[in-house]
Parts: C-alpha cells; sequence; structure tokens
C-alpha cells in the first residue's frame, strides 16, 4: 500500500465514522443512559461489525451483502426495532435517585445505570452495524476505489484493520465523551437524560429501520 492510499482510505474512515448516523445516536444515547464505560462495549461491537465487512471485503465476499439483501434487510429491521424499544424504555423509565451518604455523588451526579450486561451493549453495537446500510455501502464498494484489494499483502490487511478500528475506536469516545460530559452537568438517570437518551435511540432506531 502507498502512502497515498493510506491517507486517502484513513481520510474516507474518518468520514464515514464521524457522519451522524445509527451508530453514533446509539454510542450518545448508551453513554447517557448508562455512562461511558459500559459505552466502550457499544463501540468495541461496532468496530466488530465494521472488520467483519472487511474481512468480507478482502475475501472477496461482497456478492454476499450485495445478492442476499433480504437477509440484511431482516437484520436492519430488527435492529431499528430494538433501538426503538430501548428508546421507549428509556423515556417511560423512573429517574434513578443517588444514595444520600457522606461518600455518595453530588444530588446532580447520580449514578449510571447498572442493569444492562456489558454483552448486551457489545451486541448493541454489532448489531448496529452489520444491519447498517452505509457500512454494507462502504466496504462493499467504495473501498476497492481507495485500495486495490487483490494486491494487499497480510503487513496491508493488519495496517487496514488497524485504521479502522482506531479511527472507529477515537471517534466513537470523543462523542461518547461529550455525552458523558453532558451527563454528569444534567445528572445521571435524570429525567430529562433519560427521555434525551431514549429520544436518540429512537432516531437511531428510525433511521435504521426506514433507511434504504
Amino acid at each position: 500500500m502507498s502512502l497515498l492510499s493510506i491517507l486517502s482510505f484513513s481520510a474516507a474512515m474518518f468520514l464515514l465514522a464521524v457522519t451522524p448516523g445509527p451508530g453514533v445516536f446509539t454510542v450518545l444515547g448508551r453513554t447517557l443512559k448508562s455512562g461511558f464505560r459500559k459505552t466502550l462495549f457499544t463501540t468495541a461491537g461496532i468496530i466488530t461489525g465494521d472488520l467483519v465487512y472487511l474481512s468480507f471485503a478482502l475475501s472477496g465476499l461482497t456478492w454476499l451483502a450485495r445478492n442476499a439483501q433480504w437477509i440484511f434487510t431482516a437484520v436492519r429491521v430488527a435492529g431499528g426495532i430494538y433501538l426503538i424499544y430501548l428508546g421507549i424504555r428509556s423515556i417511560l423509565a423512573s429517574p434513578n435517585r443517588p444514595e444520600k451518604d457522606s461518600e455518595s455523588a453530588p444530588s446532580n451526579e447520580a449514578a449510571p445505570e447498572k442493569t444492562i450486561h456489558p454483552a448486551a451493549c457489545y451486541m448493541e453495537g454489532l448489531l448496529i452495524t452489520i444491519s447498517n446500510p452505509k457500512a454494507i455501502l462502504f466496504y462493499c464498494s467504495f473501498l476497492p476505489a481507495f485500495i486495490n484489494l487483490q494486491a494487499l499483502g497480510l503487513r496491508d490487511i493488519l495496517t487496514v484493520a488497524l485504521i479502522v478500528s482506531a479511527t472507529l475506536a477515537v471517534v466513537m469516545s470523543a462523542y461518547s465523551l461529550l455525552a458523558e460530559h453532558t451527563g454528569r452537568r444534567l445528572g445521571r438517570g435524570s429525567g430529562i437524560l433519560n427521555k434525551s437518551a431514549g429520544a436518540l435511540m429512537i432516531t437511531a432506531g428510525s433511521v435504521l429501520a426506514l433507511k434504504r
């Protein structure tokens, strides 16, 4: 891979990651609801999904994504409905009340939600990416325009995978930290935060379920 190819792909990957979509909305909503640490598992799921599509492109399986649209449509709609469900549940949830003792956090910084398991956060991120048409289009159609996939050696493949992973990790973590800062200011588990998180989840689910 030439330096120009690496830079071009890195720029394209950054634009893919930073553009608001179901993944970004999910990260924001999950952070507002559960905090930065648990959202790291959601980000890990998103990265895994992208690496799955990258492996499809590198192994010549792009035909699967193009010709088995009914499978991806079913997954996409299911993922959208699941996010909408999570959003509605968040909106209807009662505000958390922080413990009132000398060592507890201030009243405007209630503890993050503890009920969701990290594995569920991971699967949430994986499902969002696997069912995201933008990811399918990027790896199966746009990627070959930046990189000659047939000429890649093992070192080149590892470089591409590292660019994908690092770019997504940095961008999603930046979005998550921004949401975390907002959550600390408003108070984790407060009514307005639950509704904001729910609205983001519903938006992500709607975009995912209705997108063609």
